[in-house]
């Protein structure tokens, strides 16, 4: 995965490592740094996603921890072994309380079923959604019609990559939210 950083041209080439067939899965990740011009930054990133990470510094041969993962929720096995911080990227505060759109993931049922560890019901409400969704996408490529991101816009594109970014103004994702009005065809996707 490449990070961009759009103001100063910088990047951050993330590896996260692949094991062989029968060894299991990797933790393992790495990031290198590079300035603008393509040269290799002075720090990288070196450890576990599921352990912690460490920045190195080239120049000092310094090593300091920079990220640990933090605590598990209770009964973390039935709850894909999230830690706390990821259980509560899902929650709904009242910053959010009536102004999501219906299409933000975390109103879907199968994801609050989950999280209850209700994990069978869980997996029959996903296999629901995807088949209406599948569905939608049918009748579109028979109208023959393409899928038009409402908040994102491609910045530009090259032969091995497209580039995209955020909309931004009145019809971008941050204003609209503000307000709590959104297209009519976001207001109730998972219902």
């Amino acid at each position: 995965m490449t990070i961009y950083h759009e103001n100063t041209g910088e990047r951050a080439q993330v590896t996260f490592k692949v094991k062989g067939m029968f060894s299991g899965r990797s933790e393992d990740v790495s990031v290198q740094v590079f300035d603008k011009d393509g040269k290799v930054g002075k720090y990288s990133l070196h450890g576990k996603w599921t352990g912690s990470l460490v920045i190195f510094d080239e120049a000092e041969s310094m090593v300091k921890q920079l990220w640990q993962v933090g605590d598990l929720v209770p009964d973390a096995g039935k709850k894909y072994g999230f830690t706390t911080f990821a259980a509560q990227l899902n929650e709904i505060t009242s910053i959010e309380e009536g102004k999501m759109a219906g299409t933000d993931t975390r109103l879907r049922p199968d994801q609050r079923l989950c999280e209850e560890g209700k994990l069978d019901e869980a997996e029959n409400v996903k296999l629901e959604l995807e088949e209406k969704q599948r569905g939608r996408r049918r009748v579109m490529d028979e109208e023959g019609k393409t899928h038009i991101p409402k908040w994102f816009v491609k910045v530009r594109e090259t032969a091995d990559e497209e580039v995209w970014g955020m909309k931004s103004g009145k019809e971008g994702y941050w204003v609209r939210r503000k307000k709590g009005e959104w297209p009519g065809d976001m207001v109730e996707l998972y219902k």
